[in-house]
């Protein structure tokens, strides 16, 4: 009697899932970063960072 769980075909993730799963994870983190944009300024006074060196601090923050 054949066990259906041997078959190495079915097992692991394929390339176009794997594809399909980086693309998602890449999407959700550009929406996140969509999302902070309208609040820099109020982050910015928040953590008592002088106006000229809020975007570039935020966004060099957000992206590490």
């Amino acid at each position: 009697m054949e066990n259906a769980h041997n078959d190495t075909s079915s097992s692991g993730m394929g390339s176009k899932e794997f594809t399909l799963l980086v693309a998602l994870l890449m999407s959700i983190t550009a929406i996140s970063i969509d999302a902070l944009l309208p609040a820099l300024g109020i982050i910015g006074d928040d953590c008592s960072a002088r106006r000229q060196q809020t975007n570039h601090n935020c966004s060099l923050a957000c992206c590490f």
